[in-house]
């Protein structure tokens, strides 16, 4: 009887040793995890029939995993081999709370569940310790924003504050992409880092400040942000943990950690409910801008332009807002004003941040070329805007400018020629003057000096004071190119004029082209220099019959074509600095 007791113990002992063979063991280093960090699973058999990797796909829904590692070990002793498999990985747990690491399946195995205490990252904000575990939180998180009632559009500031213990390592928080488009998301510039004490607890805190912008209203949770940095288990012996919040710095690791394990962090503060107001009635379809304060200035290239006939002046207009993004802010329309041509520039828009609030910048530049002289009144300009604290709608205003239009020096230039000439008696009796011997050759009834005379003062009468390239939005070279043929078809030559020179700002958007001398110099081609004298002939002997569109045509497309085969040897990357 005692002989079957042995046989039937010891068969069940191997039995039991064969189970246990069989299975797939899983352990952890620790089943209490502060929120954002990492901790290590391992899996273990000594089954050495399996062949495979062990399925994790079911760890995704509560785990990132960010490492497996494998092994295989064979051992020998007594006669007997021994072989086994071994898997490391390293795990974060996604969610505070209770979570379990679910059963995970190797070919025909399979490991046994282990629950996970994961401590919240939401310590500070709870304003409580929820663990007194040795390995609990080494670091802490929290968000605040300073309105929770804000209108559609409108700043509101949010605040991002890591509170660190151990040494933490790291880069700027990053936006985590869900495919939600209802925030504008600026930075407001470094983070502040300082050393406090909470709770009793010497803890460094370092704040990331942001500019939120809601883009519709309704219920909206706060973006989600995302830290990803790392701390050190082996640093310098000794070390205080708070001697380089301000020497090394947030971002920086000294040289003598450099052979120290890192152990990644990720952090997240929890999401805030934010209730946004839609924009309020009294708005009546203006254009929307709730924004602390707005401003209207403008400013002349010259601070006191002098404008004449034919000659081209450039003001810019600037519209300023606080507490708004750069896309926020509308455009301005220039309004036509009677004899005078407007070339609007494309606008130019900016924004930085002053005290905690966005300052959005938006540039207009336009150019006037006045076409009579007189006087003439620029125009008011007003943009209606919502102040966010007196709830009213608001409006900047630039006053309307009134301005003398001097005559062109094409008109004094011809008095000038006039006083030049002999002066006739009464009754067409010859005035009792020597004549005056001639060595000029003529051509038609005007002298060769005539010409160079009417040449420097083309140079005068179109000194163009314009900065940059003045063009008029959304046209291309192409635009440039038929507004200058089609001037030239049909004998417009002050068309043509003012067209060739956008053309040429268009093609030397460096260089200040300001008038038909300025772009003769641009050129190789004596034809178009040619032309283009002989155009300036043409508008200041006032014959413009005299002008050869059908060669001026051709030449002109001989220039463009050589434009081209320039621009294609050209390096296509645009200049860093002007």
């Amino acid at each position: 009887m005692k002989k079957i007791i042995y046989v039937l113990l010891g068969l069940s002992l191997f039995l039991g040793r064969s189970a246990f063979a069989e299975q797939l063991q899983a352990t952890v280093n620790r089943t209490e995890i502060p929120q954002g960090e990492t901790f290590l699973l391992t899996l273990e058999t000594d089954n050495d029939k399996v062949s495979g990797s062990p399925d994790l796909s079911v760890l995704d829904k509560n785990f990132t995993v960010y490492s497996v590692g494998n092994a295989f070990q064979s051992t020998y002793i007594n006669g007997v081999s021994k072989h086994s498999r071994q898997w490391q990985i390293v795990l974060m747990p996604k969610n505070a709370g209770q979570i379990e690491i679910p059963a995970i399946k190797l070919d025909n195995l399979k490991s046994e569940p282990i629950q996970l205490n994961v401590i919240s990252s939401q310590l500070v904000q709870q304003g409580k310790q929820q663990s007194s575990a040795a390995d609990g939180p080494k670091f802490a998180v929290n968000a605040e924003v300073d309105n929770k009632n804000p209108f559609v559009q409108q700043q509101i500031n949010y605040t991002f504050s890591i509170y660190d213990s151990g040494g933490l390592y790291g880069e700027q928080p990053v936006i985590v992409d869900n495919g939600n488009r209802d925030w504008i998301v600026k930075s407001m510039g470094e983070p502040t880092i300082e050393s406090k004490v909470i709770n009793g607890q010497h803890l460094r805190e370092i704040q990331f400040h942001y500019a939120l912008f809601p883009q519709k209203s309704g219920l909206l949770q706060t973006p989600d942000l995302e830290f990803q940095g790392y701390y050190l288990t082996k640093s310098r012996r000794g070390a205080d943990a708070f001697d380089d919040v301000f020497n090394h710095g947030f971002f920086n690791m000294g040289f003598s950690d450099m052979f120290a394990t890192r152990n990644p962090i990720v952090l997240r503060p929890e999401s805030i409910d934010i209730d946004v107001r839609a924009i309020p009635a009294q708005n009546s379809g203006y254009w929307w801008l709730p924004a602390s304060k707005v401003i209207l200035s403008a400013e002349w290239e010259d601070k006191n332009p002098t404008l004449r006939v034919g000659e081209a002046v450039s003001r810019s207009v600037y519209l300023k807002a606080a507490g708004v993004v750069e896309n926020q802010l509308p455009d301005i329309k220039f309004a036509e004003i009677d004899g005078v041509k407007q070339y609007p520039e494309k606008p130019v828009a900016m924004s930085s941040q002053h005290q905690g609030e966005v300052i959005s910048i938006k540039k207009f530049g336009n150019v006037y070329i006045p076409e009579k002289s007189g006087e003439i009144t620029l125009p008011e300009i007003t943009v209606d805007w919502y102040n966010i604290h007196t709830g009213q709608i608001e409006h900047a205003t630039l006053p309307a400018q009134t301005l003398k239009v001097l005559p062109s020096t094409k008109g004094q230039e011809a008095e000038n020629r006039q006083a030049m000439k002999p002066r006739l008696q009464p009754d067409n009796k010859k005035a009792d003057l020597p004549s005056l011997p001639t060595t000029e050759k003529t051509t038609g009834s005007f002298p060769v000096w005539v010409w160079t005379v009417g040449a420097f003062v083309l140079g005068v009468v179109l000194s163009y004071l314009m900065f940059g390239r003045k063009k008029t939005p959304n046209m291309t070279e192409g635009d440039y190119r038929q507004q200058v043929e089609k001037a030239a078809k049909t004998n417009n030559l002050k068309e043509l004029r003012d067209s060739l020179i956008a053309w040429a700002r268009q093609n030397y958007p460096d260089e200040k082209i300001h008038n038909l001398d300025d772009l003769g110099k641009k050129s190789n081609s004596k034809a178009f220099k040619q032309e283009l004298s002989n155009l300036s002939k043409a508008l200041y002997s006032g014959k413009e019959e005299g002008f050869n569109q059908t060669q001026f045509l051709k030449v002109f497309k001989e220039e463009q074509n050589v434009q081209k085969k320039s621009k294609k040897q050209t390096s296509p990357l645009p200049k860093l600095y002007k």
